[in-house]
């Protein structure tokens, strides 16, 4: 059994990504396309992979609306997706955040990133 860095780094190989090797942690971050991509190993061994979706408007209607959107927008997929919704510490961005656990194998580290990013994807357009 592989550790998370090791997981990541073999993720990394695999995958030709613009990332020095040997990769240490604890966090990674690769652009794919429009999405950008965080990796980062949490303190239980876990994989936190996380994008934002948007960032959020100053206090406001249109804050208001667009943080009710994204309820939305949550409540729906909630059935569909792992991921949650969160909003960063200082309140400016809403993220998508998915955990996988750190024994998985590299093929499901590559469907969790890929189905976070069509994720991300699909919100941004229902935005």
């Amino acid at each position: 059994m592989s550790s998370p860095v090791q997981l990541i780094n073999d993720w990394i190989r695999h995958n030709a990504l613009p990332v020095s090797l040997p990769w240490a942690g604890p966090r990674a971050s690769i652009t794919f396309d429009s999405v950008r991509v965080h990796l980062t190993i949490l303190g239980s061994g876990q994989i936190l992979i996380e994008a934002r979706i948007c960032d959020l408007p100053a206090l406001g209607g249109d804050r208001e609306r667009t943080v009710f959107r994204l309820t939305q927008i949550a409540l729906a997929r909630m059935r569909d997706n792992p991921a949650a919704l969160s909003i960063d510490e200082d309140g400016a961005a809403c993220w998508l955040q998915r955990r996988m656990a750190g024994t998985i194998q590299r093929h499901e580290l590559d469907e969790g990133v890929e189905s976070l990013i069509n994720e991300v994807e699909r919100w941004r357009a229902a935005l």
